[in-house]
């Protein structure tokens, strides 16, 4: 009786694939763990005293009083307050702002030749400036005219770094809706408000969600302004 050499190889080649299967496992959950690390630290750190975050170690016993520290602080929900009305504010505001530019960037007609292109590099110039270039005119703005004391001030500094992200964004989005179907929408009577409105919004809702988390995660994170300004 002759074996067939096909039968005695799947036990091997089966082997290996296990093996590989086994080592790709191990090697993705040690990278995980390692890119998770630092938020696992964080979440353990909450759980210890002073001390204990001080010096790591992860063996302690677990306490709330960091928790209760922090939350029985009255000035913390002014604060979280305050935030939350400067990142819901600016993304409306941002929008508002920043998605008729964007739509008049991409449909718009300019009597100049390269003025679309010129007003657009303009506002890439601005994403690209970083705030401290800028804090010492809007410090001493804020001071003379007492913007430093309410939350509108904040808010006019804030719309006015993140207004060029959405139209930088949302051009890329208009951009790429066909001009046949403006034409079309010409034809049928429509203004420029309505092609904004019922044609191009709806085709870029995903760009506009996208652009308005952008600017929300950016505000949120901002804190060199707040500092500075407030």
């Amino acid at each position: 009786m002759r074996l067939n050499p096909t039968l005695l190889l799947q036990p091997t080649a089966r082997a290996r694939k296990a093996t590989k299967t086994v080592v790709l496992t191990v090697t993705i959950y040690t990278l995980a763990i390692l890119y998770f690390s630092p938020i696992l630290y964080m979440l353990l750190s909450g759980f210890k005293t002073e001390y204990q975050a001080v010096s790591p170690s992860f063996v302690f016993t677990p306490t709330l009083e960091t928790y209760q520290s922090v939350l029985s602080d009255a000035s913390l929900y002014t604060y979280l307050g305050n935030s939350i009305f400067q990142v819901l504010a600016s993304s409306v505001l941002c929008l508002l702002l920043g998605l008729p530019a964007a739509f008049a960037l991409a449909f718009g007609n300019f009597r100049k030749k390269g003025t679309r292109d010129k007003i657009y590099m303009w506002f890439l110039t601005t994403i690209l400036l970083p705030p401290v270039a800028v804090l010492i005119p809007l410090y001493t703005w804020f001071h003379a005219w007492q913007l430093n004391t309410t939350p509108l001030g904040l808010l006019m500094a804030y719309v006015g770094f993140h207004v060029p992200i959405v139209v930088w964004m949302l051009y890329s989005f208009f951009a790429d809706i066909p001009t046949e179907i403006m034409e079309a929408s010409e034809i049928d009577g429509c203004t420029r408000f309505q092609q904004m409105m019922h044609i191009a919004v709806p085709l870029v809702r995903t760009g506009i969600i996208s652009a308005c988390l952008l600017v929300a995660v950016f505000i949120w994170n901002e804190f060199f302004l707040g500092f500075n300004l407030t």
